[in-house]
């Protein structure tokens, strides 16, 4: 009878001399490396991901975790046998990580021996950075050590030099669709948005629009049918001066806006105060160049106008290329016209999205 070994992810068995799963393509454990790792400088940004595939594969079953490395084809799927998985690099004498990097260059890309742990609980999954030497990174936020912080599906982690995207659902029980905007205003710092009739019908109801509208324009971009957004619920944290709604059907539009609007945003959210700060505001349509003598707008308005325009269409095409990755830059430029408004709505808008 010829030895067998079993895949840590899928359970299978396989030949005893693979090196990947012949079912999941999921890397067994590696030879040698270092004991020590050393410090390395970040990776360049690269959103070159392709979720739908691996989203696709989430559904088959609850418990299971897939990682898409970026720059690497094949998803590592990894099922949660236990409460805790954790990353790193195999290193000799020592107990395996959960998942193993060291295939994917995970010493020379400053991948610790154990690096980083995710863990699951009934609010759903949770990742710590295990005081590793180049530091976990969530959405490019440094985690503090040994500090867990909650995880969404289509998140991406970056481990010393190693992007990855990580992908999940929930057990059925739980509404794998459903998720919770938590929103506070970026206007007024020292003054709580109030759930007043007019702060619904001027600044919260035009958000969630926005954000219902940019859900069916990504369907449309991908070709699928359009998705039922519901608002279930909106509430006040009197406390922490934030509305929380709750909703579903934010399939993609809830992970680009975390992922990639709010970073945007970040980066010129002084602008974006100044353009809140100065109506009426000029940028009604981004897919419209604005008129030079516009009476209603300064030379240094027009100038800000003029340098969100083109950086707000390379989010665009940033956000193209995540949802359609088959096809060029070209082929793409059709669709920035359907996205564009409700990314300039989300990004200008008084209300901040807050990260957990």
């Amino acid at each position: 009878m010829t030895d067998k070994k079993v895949c840590k992810a899928c359970e299978k068995l396989n030949d005893v001399n693979a090196t990947v799963c012949a079912y999941c393509n999921t890397p067994f454990q590696a030879m040698s490396q270092s004991l020590t790792t050393s410090h390395v400088p970040p990776p360049p940004p690269n959103n070159q991901f392709t979720p739908e595939r691996v989203i696709q594969l989430t559904g088959l079953y609850a418990d299971l975790i897939v990682f898409q490395i970026a720059n690497f084809e094949q998803p590592l799927l990894v099922k949660v046998s236990g409460d805790a998985v954790t990353i790193g690099r195999y290193s000799p004498g020592e107990k395996p990580p959960t998942v193993d990097l060291t295939p994917f260059n995970g010493s020379l890309m400053g991948v610790s021996r154990q690096h980083a742990m995710i863990t699951k609980d009934e609010s759903g999954y949770k990742v710590k950075d295990l005081s590793s030497t180049n530091g976990t990174w969530l959405n490019e936020v440094r985690l503090p050590a040994q500090e867990f912080k909650p995880l969404q599906s289509g998140d991406i982690l970056r481990l010393g030099q190693i992007n990855t995207s990580v992908y999940f659902r929930l057990n059925q029980a739980k509404n794998p669709s459903e998720t919770s905007l938590t929103l506070s205003s970026d206007v007024e710092d020292t003054i709580p948005l109030k759930l007043t009739a007019k702060n619904l019908e001027t600044i919260l109801t035009p958000y969630l629009k926005a954000i219902e509208g940019f859900q069916k324009a990504c369907d449309e971009v991908m070709s699928q049918p359009i998705s039922e957004v519901l608002f279930i619920s909106i509430a006040k944290d009197t406390e922490k001066a934030q509305i929380v709604v709750r909703t579903s059907g934010l399939f993609q539009a809830f992970r680009l806006l975390r992922i990639n609007i709010v970073r945007w945003r970040e980066m010129h959210l002084e602008t974006i105060k100044k353009i809140n700060e100065n109506p009426p505001v000029i940028y009604r349509d981004w897919t419209i160049e604005p008129t030079a003598n516009s009476s209603d707008a300064s030379d240094d308005l027009l100038k800000l106008d003029k340098q969100l325009r083109e950086s707000a269409i390379e989010l665009a095409n940033e956000i193209l290329a995540d949802l359609a990755p088959h096809r060029n830059k070209e082929d793409n430029k059709i669709h920035i016209p359907k996205i564009l408004p409700f990314i300039q709505q989300l990004a200008l808008s008084p209300l901040r999205l807050l990260q957990d």
